[in-house]
């Protein structure tokens, strides 16, 4: 997502250097600033089969380090 200016949080091989939106309070900068890895998570994605055309609909829990 970095050829969009969206790059992934921690992904340094694609997103380059760690940045954040100006409008990220201190706290928040701070935590984020403790992962030591990229922070990409998905509920739900949708998405339609190349080959078959149905909708395929997956779900995922939501990780508890995105709880606390």
């Amino acid at each position: 997502m970095a050829h969009i200016d969206y790059p992934i949080l921690g992904d340094q091989l694609y997103g380059g250097r760690l940045a954040f939106p100006k409008s990220l309070d201190e706290e928040s900068r701070q935590m984020l600033m403790k992962f030591k890895r990229q922070a990409l998570h998905v509920f739900r994605l949708n998405f339609k089969h190349p080959i078959t055309d149905e909708m395929i609909s997956l779900t995922s829990s939501i990780l508890m380090i995105w709880t606390q």
